[in-house]
Order: C-alpha cells, then sequence, then structure tokens
C-alpha cells in the first residue's frame, strides 16, 4: 500500500491518517507552553543567572580563562563534555562576569527545548493529532526526578539523551531536518556517556527498517561514542560497582515509585527494603522486577517496535548508570539510591524514556476507540499518574526542594566581590563558591615624576 503524504500550506508534510489540516500550529503553542514551563519553575534561574555546582566551580573557573584550545582536547569527571565546555569558554570570554551565568543557563535552556523541538516537527509512530504527542512533553518536562537536571549545563547531557532517544524512534521531516538532527547526535555522543549507551539500538533499529537515514544516524553517534570511550579510557574511568542485589529493588524504587507515587512512598517502600534487608538477597530481587516482566511481555505483544526500543534502552541506560555511579563506588554508599534525592541524575532519562515507551505503545488504536488493549488502559493510568506526581512536585520545588531552586543572587555576589576585597563568589546550591582572582591594580606616575627619575641618574 502507497503512503499516503499530504502537505499544508507551508509545505510540512502531513502523517497521511490524519485529514490534511496539519497541526504545525498547535505544535508551534505546545512548544511555547514548553518553554514558559521551563521558566517558571524558576524564574531567577534565568535573571540574572546562576553556576550550578561543578558548573562554576570546575568547568567555569577551568576554562573560561584558558588560553589554549588544548581544553577542548581534555576529558573531566572521567568523560568527555563538549557543551560544558564550550558554554563556560564563552561565558568567560564574551560577556562581563556579571553576565557569565547567563551564556550557561541559555545553553541549558536551549538543550531542554531541544527534544520538544524534535519531537514535535519529526514524523512519529503516531497520527499527527494523538493527545499522545504532547503527553510526550509533560512526560519530559516533569517525570521525577528532575530536580537536580533543571537549568544546569553540568546535567544537559541527560536532556541530550532524550534527544537522541527521539530521533531513535522518529524520523526527519521538513522542520526538523537531517542538519538538525545529526548534530544533535554529535553533541550528545561527545557531551557525557549517556546518549552513546543508545548506539546500539540505532543499529538494531537500522536492521530492522533498512532505512537509509537510520544507518547516517548510527554511522555518526557510533562514531561519537567511540571518542566518548576513548576519552573515558584515557582517563581512567570509574570502578564498577556490582551489586546485583540491590539492582532490582533500586530500580524499582528509582523507576515506578518515585515517579508514581512520589518520596513520601519512596521513604516507606525503601525503609521496608532496608529494613528486611531484602537488597541483600538475589532471590527476592527477582520480585522488584515483575513490573519490567509484565511491560516487556505487553509490549512484545502490543506494542510498536519503537516503544519496545525505548524500553529496553530505558532499562539499559538505568543499569549501566547504577554500576558507574558516584554513590556505588565505595562500600554501602550505593544505599543512597533508595533516599528519594539520592542520585536523582542517574534516573531522569531512564524514566522519560520508560514512561514514554507506554505512552506510545499501542498500535494505531484510534483515540476514543470502544476497543482500547488493556495496555492502552494500563499506558495512560501510569503517564498519568507520573505527570500528576510531577505536576505536584513542580509547583511545590521551593518549598519542598529549596536545595535545588533557591541560592544567592549573582548580580549581588558580583557588586559585593567589586567593593570588597573578597575574591570568592557564592554558587548554587550552596555552599558552593568559586574564587574569581581580581584584576591587578595599576598606579600610573605622571610623566614628569618618570622623566626626573630617569635623567636624575
Amino acid at each position: 500500500m502507497t503512503r499516503r503524504v499530504i502537505k499544508n500550506r507551508s509545505g510540512a508534510e502531513c502523517n497521511g491518517n490524519v485529514p490534511a489540516v496539519c497541526t504545525n500550529g498547535w505544535n508551534r503553542i505546545a512548544l511555547l507552553v514548553y518553554g514558559t514551563v521551563i521558566a517558571l519553575r524558576a524564574p531567577e534561574i534565568l535573571w540574572p543567572g546562576r553556576f550550578w555546582a561543578e558548573e562554576g566551580a570546575f568547568y567555569f573557573m577551568r576554562y573560561s580563562r584558558s588560553i589554549h584550545w588544548s581544553w577542548l582536547f581534555s576529558s573531566e569527571l572521567g568523560y568527555f563534555s563538549l557543551l560544558n565546555k564550550i558554554a563556560a569558554f564563552l561565558a568567560g570570554r564574551v560577556v562581563p562576569l556579571t553576565f557569565a551565568p547567563l551564556v550557561t543557563v541559555a545553553f541549558s535552556f536551549l538543550v531542554m527545548m531541544l527534544p520538544a523541538w524534535i519531537w514535535l516537527f519529526s514524523r512519529k509512530p503516531m497520527p499527527e493529532k494523538s493527545p499522545r504527542i504532547y503527553a510526550v512533553l509533560a512526560l519530559i518536562l516533569l517525570v521525577q526526578p528532575n530536580q537536580e537536571v533543571w537549568l544546569n549545563t553540568v546535567n544537559s547531557q541527560f536532556f541530550l539523551c532524550i534527544s537522541t532517544a527521539i530521533i531513535l524512534v522518529t524520523d526527519s521531516s521538513r522542520r526538523a531536518p537531517t542538519w538538525v538532527r545529526i548534530p544533535a547526535l554529535v553533541l550528545g555522543g561527545l557531551t557525557g556517556v549517556v546518549s552513546a549507551l543508545l548506539t546500539p539500538f540505532f543499529w538494531v533499529e537500522y536492521g530492522i527498517s533498512g532505512k537509509t537515514e537510520k544507518l547516517r544516524e548510527a554511522l555518526w553517534l557510533s562514531t561519537s561514542a567511540l571518542i566518548q570511550v576513548l576519552f573515558v579510557l584515557l582517563s581512567g574511568g570509574r570502578e564498577s560497582g556490582w551489586h546485583f542485589a540491590a539492582l532490582p529493588w533500586v530500580l524499582l524504587v528509582k523507576q515506578w515509585v518515585l515517579p508514581l507515587f512520589g518520596e513520601s512512598s519512596v521513604e516507606v517502600v525503601s525503609g521496608f527494603i532496608t529494613q528486611h534487608q531484602l537488597h541483600r538477597s538475589m532471590l527476592s530481587g527477582a520480585v522488584a522486577l515483575i513490573p519490567y516482566i509484565i511491560v516487556a511481555w505487553g509490549l512484545a505483544r502490543q506494542g510498536k517496535r519503537q516503544s519496545v526500543l525505548l524500553f529496553y534502552a530505558s532499562v539499559f541506560i538505568a543499569v549501566v548508570s547504577f554500576i558507574k555511579s558516584s554513590e556505588s563506588q565505595t562500600g554501602d554508599m550505593f544505599l543512597l539510591h533508595f533516599l528519594p534525592m539520592g542520585g536523582g541524575r542517574y534516573y531522569f532519562a531512564p524514566n522519560v524514556l520508560l514512561y514514554c515507551a507506554l505512552i506510545i505503545s499501542p498500535a494505531d488504536v484510534p483515540v476514543g476507540f470502544k476497543g482500547w488493549c488493556r495496555l492502552d488502559r494500563l499506558a495512560w493510568l501510569l503517564a498519568g499518574l507520573a505527570i500528576c506526581t510531577g505536576s505536584i512536585d513542580y509547583l511545590t520545588s521551593r518549598s519542598r526542594h529549596s536545595y535545588f531552586f533557591t541560592g544567592p543572587s549573582w548580580s549581588e555576589q558580583v557588586n559585593i566581590w567589586e567593593a570588597s576585597d573578597r575574591d570568592t563568589l557564592e554558587i548554587w546550591p550552596r555552599p558552593w563558591s568559586i574564587t574569581v582572582p581580581k584584576p591587578k591594580k595599576t598606579v600610573s606616575r605622571p610623566r614628569i615624576q618618570h622623566m626626573v627619575e630617569q635623567y636624575g641618574k
């Protein structure tokens, strides 16, 4: 059967399964709402700006004053971070110190917008008018835990990972062309290791679909991933924390309990797990895998290929992130992952992929059709719970998570720095700070005095 291609007045290609009126106008509105939601969570992040932890204390301090291009070829924190370096370099060279954080915030804001843009304007595995399209945007913004990754370049790698995953399950279009998607893949592969972990899934997609576009994307991401692996090996990498008995319980807490029921439920479930030492037993860990078994079975029977890829990519990234996390390197520090906010940044991208896999899973079931499959009902239930829980957290961010969403005013810190002898500036979160040496003051002597001293000898 030949695919019916419909174009609107602007020439944008529409899905042949829907009426000829494209939804590009609604997509633009959705993108605007998406960006507004990002900004309103903590407006002071956008103005007067902020540096977040290593973003200021490490990247800005190291690369804003670099005079050699060798900084572009060094690895930090065990991996290569291209975006962080470029943002920090420009923040220190392009604008005055007062506006330096605005540069890194602008980079992180654009990266947060990137997955929404690619998703809305690419060809998707669903009808263009499906409400699931906008549910995906809500999941990207609201799925927990997202506090630590909000508007900072240090954790922009996780939004780049989501962009990479969206490229995996969509095709290019006029408004999301190859020349946008390929740089996004390269930037993701060269900024942290999370996007690079999706490389095998691109090859699986190409092997199944046989599309030239997917081959091109797989080659570009593979090249970036190889460069990333080289930097990881040269830097010595990280040790692996092989806590196999605890892994299923950590995934249950981080990928199911926290996004669906919130932090209070995590404290109850984690307390039960640790009190009864369930995380020490491989046998009991099999119980924690039940949700994954159910979803894998349902997707295999009724899901689309794209949702299956997202599901297994989610699990793979979550497993690797736990094993390689800084908390898993020494002793029982891995137990921090049972806390609501412990290691939260590692599970944001996997959780988004997991619930997006559920929401796009039903195979072309018309919305409102009486014969909705059970998987579709379950998907809407779980996605709805995740969105509701995330919305509550979003609206109460300042009171519940002041550590992430409040901090010293950068403009005030710069004013104090200029007016006093102090060379330190406080950044977010407290008690982080950076040291910015003041320029040396040179006192010029009168020319006549200089001449007297010179000729009087």
